[in-house]
């Protein structure tokens, strides 16, 4: 509960202490009682997430880094709305990324979850899912996801949209629906995992002088956490 001061004009504010909180879905209920005894109510839906768990996706922004974020949907579960980000340690050209990335922000995407053998990893391509060139590849690398979210032995696709940052380093993917394999076949993990990212060598820095980036593997940063 918290009781704002006495209103004056139109604007007000109050301060709510929420560390004490489950994470979890909540309603706001804000009640406003003029000098006489008048009131009134309104609500408001509200998500508080877990510190450092899903729904939060503070990425380096110095870079390079790798984060998911739960969207909307199960924490824990990769699902529609879902964020993947990548942060490189410099600005890259669109371009070496994926051809059309050039002229299209956001550009639609493929996301491939696949386990192998227990071990669980992202990829991204375009959507004829093709490998090996420039023009149908996605050159973002792959990400080692750890172990709990893909059933073994199985792939699912996702649809999904790639936007670039303001920043030329920041590279944000959302998850749409599912384009290719079960639902059935991804499963809600409560794991604490450290991702790991391995970027693709095709990608090249603005510069100048400009320079491939470095495939050597990105830990995501901060605590272990949940991931999606």
């Amino acid at each position: 509960t918290c009781t704002a001061a006495v209103i004056s004009g139109s604007s007000w504010g109050c301060s709510v202490d929420t560390s004490a909180l489950t994470p979890g879905s909540f309603t706001l209920t804000v009640t406003a009682t003029d000098n006489v005894g008048n009131s009134a109510s309104s609500t408001e839906s509200l998500t508080i997430a877990a510190a450092g768990g899903p729904g939060t996706c503070s990425a380096s922004s110095t870079g390079p880094d790798v984060q998911a974020c739960n969207g909307s949907g199960k924490a824990g579960l990769p699902d529609a709305g879902d964020k993947i980000v990548l942060v490189y340690s410099a600005a890259v050209k669109k371009s070496t990324i994926q051809q059309k990335f050039s002229s299209t922000d956001p550009l639609t995407i493929d996301v491939r979850f696949k386990d192998n053998n227990n071990k669980e990893t992202v990829d991204f391509w375009m959507t004829n899912n093709t490998e090996g060139d420039n023009e149908n590849g996605v050159n973002l690398g792959s990400i080692d996801i750890g172990n709990g979210q893909v059933a073994k032995g199985k792939t699912v696709w996702f649809k999904a949209t790639m936007s670039m940052d303001k920043d030329g380093k920041t590279i944000t993917i959302t998850l749409g629906a599912i384009d290719s394999g079960l639902a059935s076949d991804l499963n809600t993990s409560s794991a604490k995992n450290d991702m790991k990212w391995t970027p693709d060598t095709s990608v090249q820095t603005v510069g100048p002088p400009s320079a491939s980036v470095s495939n050597k593997v990105v830990t995501e940063s901060g605590s272990s956490d949940i991931d999606f």
